[in-house]
């Protein structure tokens, strides 16, 4: 099992119990440098009070952990203005924003989407676009989305 899935099964319960949704984890290494990245919202938003009580939760229970073999850095934050979405649940939660979709081939001649998120349809990412038309594009082949500011 990799290190992000066996740090997700304990932090989700760790956040749980602060009332806070967990986001992503991710494992990263740059150079000789690792860090587990622990991404958490709530509906009121995410305080530094919110990612500290976690911070401190989490680094003692991955004290006790064995999968973890190297030294590392730990990171938790919000997903920021801009997150990105992932889930079927985000595309829904998220419905009436305004996203930028990339898909993993062209649909309809184009691989990005900018406009306003309508939500999932039949196993698609419905959108309204900036230019005013509907597209719909496969769960399968949505490459990255996130919200979008701009």
């Amino acid at each position: 099992m990799r290190v992000e899935e066996q740090v997700k099964a304990i932090a989700e319960v760790l956040a749980r119990d602060l009332g806070l949704e967990l986001v992503e984890v991710e494992w990263v290494r740059q150079n000789s440098r690792a860090t587990l990245r622990v991404t958490i919202d709530c509906p009121g938003g995410i305080s530094h009070e919110h990612c500290e009580a976690l911070s401190r939760k989490l680094d003692k229970a991955l004290d006790e952990v064995t999968f973890i073999r190297e030294p590392y850095y730990l990171e938790v934050s919000s997903p920021g203005a801009e997150r990105t979405l992932k889930t079927v649940e985000d595309f829904r939660r998220f419905a009436g924003k305004r996203v930028l979709l990339k898909s993993k081939l062209p649909v309809a001649g184009n691989r990005q989407w900018r406009g306003q998120l309508i939500g999932i349809i039949d196993d698609a990412v419905a959108l309204r676009t900036e230019a005013g038309g509907e597209i719909s594009i496969p769960l399968a082949q949505i490459g990255s989305a996130r919200l979008s500011m701009d």
